[in-house]
């Protein structure tokens, strides 16, 4: 959503597009994730979290590419919900193939795994400053932060092109012999021994039911509600300030708008290890995202009111 930011603020001073058509570009992502998210669940579930994660990136790699010679903003709303589909792909399975993998005494750590959004964020702010330094008055300067992204897209396809299927999905698939021979190449790359006991086989039931229909029974509906609200008002408040932020900050020149975006991003490191470090204690999962999301409200809140660069 950061870099869509900046696409937009480009895209209007280059083909002068309106604020609304600018919102579009975050809706229409949005709504690119909404079919992805459940798109890349069904692939997941019936060929492997493996097969769909290589998938996702590629179809990253693909959007990208196509968005470099993008010529107008029709162009990029497709590609916006192409973007959307493929990113959410990463979102959802890396924690699941990361799950899969680990012991269970180590799942936790996949709360660490979000760290890579406030070091990507920061990253992009960082590029964002130094293409403008170098080329201050170039109007297609979005392509530069494009073509960076591809690259490191396909650097992420190269390292999971020998990936294993992940043993959680084996196991479930009938085939724990499968499982066993990842599990103990895994060991064998860590240099360690690995002593594997009887796997045991769950009943995989996305072949036989309706993920849709579990989820909106009698036993989940409550909770499928009450999520789903929470969650649409988490990514309301947090991504309408990362698509609007560079909105926000119009009267400042770009370097210091990407300064102090760069500096929101980087203030989500410490937090990741804290949380990493509060889902293990009496906290648990529950009250630390809940005290998160209070924190969230109220910085968004106090943003609403900051007046200067400083309190901003």
């Amino acid at each position: 959503m950061i870099s869509i930011g900046y696409f937009g603020s480009e895209f209007e001073k280059q083909w002068g597009i309106s604020n609304k058509e600018k919102g579009l570009m975050g809706t229409i992502y949005q709504l690119g994730s909404l079919l992805g998210s459940y798109l890349w669940g069904s692939i997941s579930d019936n060929y492997g979290r493996s097969f769909s994660l290589k998938r996702s990136i590629i179809l990253l790699i693909i959007g990208g590419f196509l968005w470099i010679f993008s010529e107008n903003i029709i162009e990029i709303y497709i590609l916006c919900f192409i973007s959307g589909i493929g990113n959410i792909g990463e979102l959802v399975l890396t924690p699941v193939v990361f799950k899969e993998f680990c012991p269970i005494k180590n799942v936790s750590f996949a709360t660490m795994l979000n760290i890579g959004f406030p070091i990507g964020g920061l990253l992009i702010s960082i590029i964002v400053i130094i293409i403008r330094i170098i080329d201050s008055n170039h109007l297609e300067d979005w392509k530069f932060l494009t073509i960076i992204m591809v690259f490191c897209q396909i650097l992420i396809f190269i390292d999971r092109i020998d990936m294993d299927e992940t043993p959680g999905f084996l196991a479930v698939n009938q085939k724990p012999q499968k499982a066993k021979e990842v599990l103990q190449n895994v060991a064998k790359n860590n240099k360690s021994d690995l002593k594997i006991g009887k796997i045991e086989i769950q009943e995989n039931i996305s072949k036989n039911h309706s993920r849709i229909r579990i989820l909106l029974s009698k036993t989940y509906l409550k909770s499928s509600i009450l999520l789903s609200i929470i969650y649409f008002l988490i990514l309301f408040g947090t991504f309408s300030l990362l698509l609007f932020m560079p909105r926000f900050l119009k009267n400042y020149s770009l370097i210091t708008k990407y300064t102090v975006i760069g500096l929101q991003q980087v203030s989500g490191v410490p937090t990741n290890f804290l949380a990493s470090y509060l889902v293990n204690t009496k906290l648990g999962r529950t009250r630390t995202l809940s005290y998160s999301l209070f924190i969230i409200s109220v910085t968004i809140f106090l943003f609403s009111l900051a007046n200067d660069i400083i309190l901003v």
